[in-house]
């Protein structure tokens, strides 16, 4: 009888040992899985705005939790600076608790704009911008600028989706009355005539994942022909025109404590259809690989393409639709394939800003009906000066060559990198 017993007692401990070993690595793995996120600092914004970059960090181990990612999550929504990320045990309850103390940003400014450039033109205006409206990470801007080219006047909103919605739209009006000058690659102007466009866009985007987002534009642009003095190489006539644009884009970005670096491609397309001038598409391509080699010292390739070879004239793009520097503004084409590779190294660091110094190598083709096709190279060097106060990505002053037209270009920007 006591050999059944124990034959009993050896076969009960065989199989509750196990359960009971696979109840407390249940209970030891819960200890370190977040379960709450405490988040403190804010002031006019709403919490759902850091709640949903963050929420993905809910039941993942905490030994496991890089807190940088934690940190570029915060950077992402551009209005928002981490003071201090921690990881706790929660005093209420088995797990660990993400605690975050954020600093916002100055969001809401009016902003003077002067400038001047080495073609001779001289403007200002002054706009109001508010990139937290309504402390749900919402932009708006009204504003107007003028120049000795002319004026235009505009507002536009953009919506961001909160943690309940992933669907984000926005809507944009704009009016301007210029002369429009066409340039080569030296700044020599090849057309100059008046044009009048007015502009009215409305969008939607959905995030399918994180990383993954879709869209779709619709715009109505009515460009108009009007008289200046001395207009030559005037286009045949303006047009008004209906452009349906869908497109998605991938995007990452990564922390290393001194640069949000981004790796994103971005495809569009675009159809026109014309109401009083003729129809035409457009494929557009945006790449950006940023990788930090060392914290404060990164690599960057950027690449864009624009192949639009049916366009009217006054519907032409510029070099800076495929992030180009060594060719003026002006310059106008239907088709660009633009590459820049280089290298950013931060100068010095404060609380209020980051000063970098960058210079990359560009190449870029060019195809229009005027200037027909075209490669030119060159070199930029740049300062650039990131606000973490104020949330406006960067303020720049550069210095482009064009080694194949031998023409020096100065540039100054707000609010995008070079």
């Amino acid at each position: 009888m006591l050999k059944q017993y124990s034959f009993l007692f050896f076969l009960l401990l065989i199989i509750i040992y196990p359960i009971k070993a696979q109840i407390n690595d249940s209970e030891s793995e819960e200890s370190y899985l977040i379960n709450d996120i405490e988040i403190s600092g804010l002031k006019r914004t709403k919490k759902h705005v850091v709640e949903k970059p963050l929420n993905k960090f809910i039941g993942q181990d905490a030994s496991k939790i890089d807190l940088n990612d934690v940190r570029t999550s915060i950077f992402e929504t551009g209005i928002l600076e981490p003071l201090s990320v921690e990881i706790e045990d929660d005093p209420q309850n088995k797990g660990k608790i993400l605690k975050i103390e954020i600093h916002e940003k100055w969001s809401i400014f009016p902003l003077p704009v002067f400038f001047i450039n080495s073609s001779g033109i001289v403007g200002g205006g002054l706009g109001f911008i508010d990139l937290n409206a309504m402390g749900i990470n919402d932009k708006f801007v009204v504003g107007g600028l003028i120049d000795t080219h002319g004026w235009l006047a505009g507002t536009g909103y953009i919506h961001t989706p909160d943690i309940n919605n992933l669907l984000g739209w926005n809507a944009a009006l704009f009016y301007s009355k210029q002369e429009r000058t066409d340039s080569d690659e030296k700044d020599k102007v090849i057309r100059k005539f008046g044009l009048s466009r007015f502009l009215v866009t409305a969008g939607i985007n959905y995030e399918i994942t994180e990383p993954t987002l879709v869209y779709l534009n619709l715009t109505f642009t009515d460009a108009k022909l009007h008289g200046i003095d001395h207009p030559f190489a005037v286009p045949e006539d303006g047009g008004s025109i209906i452009s349906l644009s869908p497109g998605f884009r991938i995007l990452k970005n990564n922390w290393d404590g001194y640069f949000l670096s981004q790796k994103s491609i971005e495809i569009g397309y675009r159809y026109s259809f014309g109401i009083d001038s003729s129809s035409f598409q457009r494929i557009d391509f945006k790449t950006n690989f940023e990788k930090s080699l060392v914290p404060g010292f990164r690599m960057f390739f950027r690449g864009g393409i624009i192949y639009a070879p049916e366009t009217p004239p006054v519907f032409e793009s510029g070099p800076r639709s495929v992030n180009i520097s060594i060719l003026p503004q002006s310059y106008s084409a239907q088709n660009f394939f633009g590459t820049s590779a280089g290298l950013e190294k931060y100068f010095f660091k404060r609380s209020w800003g980051t000063l970098s110094i960058l210079s990359s190598y560009q190449v870029v083709y060019s195809d229009g009906p005027i200037l027909g096709e075209r490669i030119d190279h060159g070199v930029l060097g740049a300062i650039q000066f990131y606000l973490s106060k104020i949330a406006i990505p960067a303020v720049g002053l550069g210095v482009s060559y064009n080694a194949s037209a031998g023409y020096l270009l100065g540039a100054f920007n707000v609010g995008m990198s070079f």
